[in-house]
């Protein structure tokens, strides 16, 4: 993340629902309620033109955010 910094863009990483400082829950441990939640953030911050990054299985969650726009 420190080169997008470094360049001017701006940076939002947000907690999978779960695990960090999300809210534990027991339910919606899908890729549906994933791309939901990111797409509510997406939303929340107003972001336009956005570059959305996924690791591992958060590579799927970009994924499926992706599709839900199309």
């Amino acid at each position: 993340m420190l080169c997008f910094l470094a360049n001017n863009y701006r940076v939002v990483a947000h907690d999978r629902r779960g695990p960090g400082r999300s809210a534990r829950v027991a339910t919606g441990h899908d890729m549906d309620h994933y791309a939901a939640d990111a797409s509510a953030v997406v939303e929340h911050l107003d972001l336009r033109n956005s570059i959305h990054i996924g690791h591992s299985t958060d590579s799927g969650e970009v994924a499926r955010y992706v599709h839900l726009l199309t």
